[in-house]
């Protein structure tokens, strides 16, 4: 099994050895500013239907985003995981199979930080920075964790709810608009048809607004190790 170099050390995930010890650090929930900037995230694809739909609409719009990939399906879309990559997108990590990590003992926490993270390595040549917990679940007892192997455990401002059951783009827009403030980090999904409807009417009242879309990787000057 590879190394894992991680901003706190080396550590070997095949052997479940965790070396240099950490504090806890409290997952983001928001930039770190007070400039006019926000992030547009995206979880649970790559999608072989929606997401190249949102890439083409970030493209034509020219924003860049994170995009939180599930391991088996950049497994299963390889290539759609790299298109993110080329289009200059960050990508982070989103579990191996969307289990909630609040459900999980530290051994099979520490198996699922390994496969996922090899699922990215195979697929697009390197293991993501980012982490965020599916469903937002997790332990306090296992921040100090995923401190070693992530720069950041990544939650968010506000949920877009383009998934909710009836949710309509118009309503996803002005759920958004409420919660523009600087540093706000925004969850989609690009996994539906809602998000890709009202992706571009976010973007153009996100700009009116003089605020400026960043992704994770350009914010922070790194996306991947």
């Amino acid at each position: 099994m590879p190394n894992f170099r991680t901003h706190l050390g080396i550590v070997i995930l095949g052997s479940f050895i965790v070396v240099l010890p950490a504090l806890a650090v409290e997952p983001l929930r928001k930039l770190p500013t007070a400039e006019p900037v926000v992030a547009l995230t995206f979880d649970d694809g790559p999608d072989p239907e929606y997401t190249p739909q949102i890439l083409a609409i970030l493209r034509e719009k020219q924003v860049k985003a994170t995009f939180f990939l599930i391991g088996m399906k950049v497994q299963a879309e390889p290539e759609l995981a790299k298109q993110i990559v080329t289009d200059g997108h960050t990508l982070g990590n989103h579990s191996t199979s969307h289990i909630n990590y609040s459900w999980l003992a530290m051994g099979n926490l520490l198996r699922d930080i390994r496969d996922s993270q090899l699922e990215f390595k195979n697929s697009v040549g390197f293991f993501p920075l980012y982490f965020r917990p599916p469903f937002g679940g997790y332990k306090e007892s296992q921040l100090s964790t995923l401190d070693k192997y992530y720069k950041y455990v990544v939650l968010w401002s506000e949920d877009g709810l383009d998934w909710e059951k009836g949710q309509t783009p118009e309503e996803v827009v002005q759920i958004i608009e409420k919660a523009l403030v600087p540093g706000a980090i925004f969850l989609f999904h690009d996994t539906n048809p809602v998000i890709v409807a009202a992706l571009p009417q976010i973007i153009e009242m996100i700009e009116s607004h003089g605020y400026t879309c960043v992704s994770l990787g350009d914010f922070f000057g790194q996306s991947q190790f």
